[in-house]
């Protein structure tokens, strides 16, 4: 059951927890482990993006 659209704000947590520990350089598995993600695919999609926005402020 979803109560006043938890569900969505948990999901939302756990994305902002994944990037910011690939900001803190942790490691693929370290935060699979943390957030408790089944799959290595959403962490990579978290670490792409953060490491995508990193390259793009370094080039300018």
């Amino acid at each position: 059951m979803d109560i006043a659209g938890l569900a969505d704000c948990r999901a939302r947590f756990l994305r902002g927890f994944g990037v910011g520990m690939a900001r803190a350089g942790a490691p693929t598995h370290e935060i699979m482990a943390q957030g408790r993600w089944k799959s290595a695919g959403m962490v990579a999609d978290y670490t792409r993006a953060e490491n995508a926005e990193r390259a793009a402020k370094w080039l300018g």
